[in-house]
């Protein structure tokens, strides 16, 4: 790409390519391509999009370490990226069985926008933290499942029975 004439549009090709990439099933290139978009547009919905679009297709799990390092390099609920995106990496701690690093992420969700389906999420993972083996203070964990659930049943039935 060394047209003086496509200098302007070398963003957009590359973009066209991680989506090619996408369709061709080379999650891989397309992985490190999108990675590339995220050091200097990490606040265009598209990129997440897409980003998700190759997480959902790869069976890789590394995507989790990126995201999270990602997001230590700015401090969450300041920057213009969407909420959404910090659910998204609540559910990246969920899938890499991190489950005490999605709790905080799900609280902390929570707390800031009291989104229903949050509480729902809170209550299933507070239940499956009290199935574990190890787990300490199940019948705490158990009593904040249950809250949660009820919130979410709450606001739930009035919705659907006005």
């Amino acid at each position: 790409m060394s047209s003086r004439r496509l200098q302007s549009h070398i963003r957009e090709i590359d973009f066209i390519g991680t989506i090619a990439c996408l369709y061709n099933k080379e999650e891989t290139y397309g992985y490190n391509k999108i990675r590339e978009f995220f050091n200097t547009d990490r606040d265009k919905p598209r990129f997440w999009i897409l980003f998700n679009l190759i997480i959902y297709h790869t069976q890789d799990s590394r995507f989790n370490r990126f995201v999270m390092r990602l997001f230590e390099k700015v401090s969450p609920f300041t920057t213009k990226v969407p909420p959404i995106v910090y659910m998204l990496l609540a559910n990246y701690c969920l899938l890499s069985n991190s489950y005490k690093h999605a709790l905080n992420h799900y609280d902390e969700i929570y707390r800031r926008f009291q989104q229903p389906l949050v509480a729902m999420i809170l209550a299933i993972l507070y239940a499956l933290i009290a199935n574990q083996k190890h787990s300490n203070r199940k019948q705490n964990l158990i009593v904040q499942a249950i809250n949660y659930m009820a919130y979410f049943s709450f606001f739930f039935l009035s919705i659907v029975l006005p």
